[in-house]
C-alpha cells in the first residue's frame, strides 16, 4: 500500500513567527506518504480426516517493510519525534498460526470454517514515535464461515462471511481523537504551562500506550462466488460486500491510507491446453468516497476517495 502526494498545501502554526502560514505538503512538511510492503510464507499441513470431513493446519511468517514522510508537523504531539517521520524503511517480522476445516454434508453441499490468529509483530524503531505502543503494527486476527453448494453438475454457488479484527491492533483502530481529548499534552502547550521547552506526554500522543492511530473499525464482509464448469473451460464470478471502516472523524490520518472500498467484483477463467492449465482473472473495486470535518480546522472539509483494478495471470504445468 502505497501514497504520495508530491505537492498541495496546509496552513499549519508557526511557533517562531507565533502565527499561522502556509506550509508546501499535505501538513506542512513537503512531500507526504506512506510506503507499506507485506510478505506472509504459510507452511501448512492438511489431512483427510474421514471421507466428508478435512483439517488444515498453517504456521504463517510475515515481513512488514514501511516508510512515512511529511509528518513533521505532528511532532508536538509525539512522545518521540525522532522518530515519527523521514527515517527511510524500516522492518518488522512476526508469526501467526491459522486453523481450519471442510465437512462435506452431502454431494452437493458443503460448508467450511477458519480461524487466523492476530500476527505478532516486532515494532518499527523507527517509527516508535508514530505507531502506537512504541512502534507495534501487528496484523489483525480474521475468521470465515463459508458454504458451497452444487446448484447443478456443472454449477457451484459460494457465500463466505468473514469478520477483519481492527480494532484488536492499537495503531490501527485507536481514534485520532486520542490527540485532544485530555489523553495527550502536546509539547507546546506542556512549554506554555512549565515556562521551559517540554516533550508531549500523555498515553494518547502518537507512540503512547494508548496512542492515536487510523480509527479503523472492525469490518464485515460477505463474499458471493459462483463457478461454472463447461469442459476444459472454468469460469468464475465473485462480488465482494463489505462496510465501511473509516470514519468521517478519522479523515486526517487516513489521507495517507485511503482504504475505503466497500465492494469488488471479480472474474476467473481457466482453461486447459495441452495438459498445462492457464487461468487469467481480473478485479475491479468502484470508487468510494469519504467526507469529514478536520479534527485541527472545524473550518476545514476533507474528502479522499479510491477505486482500484488488478488484472493477472497463472500458468500450472
Amino acid at each position: 500500500m502505497n501514497t504520495d502526494y508530491a505537492g498541495g498545501s496546509a496552513v499549519i502554526f508557526d511557533p517562531q513567527s507565533n502565527s499561522m502560514v502556509e506550509a508546501p505538503g499535505t501538513f506542512g512538511a513537503g512531500r507526504t506518504g506512506v510506503d507499506l510492503m507485506q510478505l506472509f510464507v504459510n507452511v501448512s499441513y492438511a489431512w483427510q480426516a474421514d471421507d466428508n470431513l478435512n483439517l488444515g493446519v498453517s504456521l504463517i511468517g510475515a515481513v512488514q517493510r514501511f516508510r512515512a514522510q511529511g509528518l513533521a508537523p505532528f511532532a508536538n504531539v509525539s512522545l518521540d519525534p525522532e522518530r515519527l517521520t523521514d527515517n527511510g524503511h524500516d522492518m518488522s517480522y512476526g508469526f501467526g498460526l491459522k486453523v481450519g476445516l471442510t465437512y462435506d454434508v452431502s454431494d452437493d453441499f458443503s460448508f467450511g470454517l477458519s480461524y487466523q490468529t492476530e500476527q505478532a509483530m516486532s515494532e518499527f524503531d523507527d517509527y516508535a514515535g508514530l505507531f502506537a505502543e512504541g512502534g507495534d503494527f501487528d496484523l489483525p486476527a480474521t475468521y470465515t464461515v463459508g458454504i458451497a453448494y452444487d446448484i447443478a453438475e456443472d454449477m457451484t454457488f459460494m457465500v463466505d462471511y468473514q469478520g477483519i479484527l481492527y480494532e484488536g491492533v492499537p495503531s490501527v483502530s485507536n481514534p485520532i481523537s486520542n490527540l485532544v481529548d485530555g489523553s495527550c499534552f502536546d509539547a507546546l502547550n506542556n512549554t506554555l504551562f512549565s515556562g521551559m521547552p517540554s516533550p508531549a506526554s500523555g498515553t494518547g500522543c502518537l507512540g503512547g500506550s494508548n496512542g492515536a492511530g487510523f480509527g479503523w473499525n472492525d469490518m464485515d464482509v460477505i463474499i458471493l462466488g459462483l463457478e461454472h464448469r463447461d469442459g476444459n473451460d472454468t469460469y468464475r464470478y465473485g462480488l465482494s460486500i463489505t462496510d465501511q471502516p473509516i470514519d468521517p472523524s478519522e479523515v486526517n490520518f487516513n489521507l495517507i491510507a485511503p482504504g475505503v472500498i466497500e465492494y469488488h467484483l471479480s472474474f476467473g477463467y481457466t482453461t486447459l491446453i495441452d495438459g498445462d492449465e492457464w487461468t487469467f482473472f481480473g478485479m475491479y473495486m468502484p470508487s468510494e468516497e469519504v467526507t469529514g470535518t478536520s479534527l485541527f480546522d472545524p473550518g476545514q472539509t476533507i474528502s479522499f476517495k479510491m477505486h482500484q483494478f488488478e488484472l493477472g495471470f497463472a500458468f500450472k504445468f
